[in-house]
């Protein structure tokens, strides 16, 4: 089942943390998906340099491509450890 941005944007307010960093969708095709995510001041690591902490960097990536695949059809399974 794939996901239009409607039902992907609820998706994307499950997880609390998701909802912290405030992310929307500003485009999604069968291709393509593109997040945004406001500047706020608690994203920075660095005053001096104005530098986002690199966690947060990191995260934007990792559920950007969470969500692609997801709005491809494709859900992640439960991870065994």
């Amino acid at each position: 089942m794939k996901y239009n941005t409607e039902n992907l944007a609820d998706i994307m307010q499950i997880a609390p943390f998701h909802r912290w960093l405030g992310l929307k969708i500003i485009q999604q095709n069968n291709d393509h998906l593109e997040l945004e995510m406001p500047w706020r001041d608690e994203l920075v690591s660095n005053p001096v340099i104005g530098a986002v902490h690199g966690g947060i960097l990191a995260s934007l990536i990792d559920l950007t491509g969470l969500y692609a695949i997801i709005a491809a059809g494709v859900l992640p399974r439960r991870p065994w450890i």
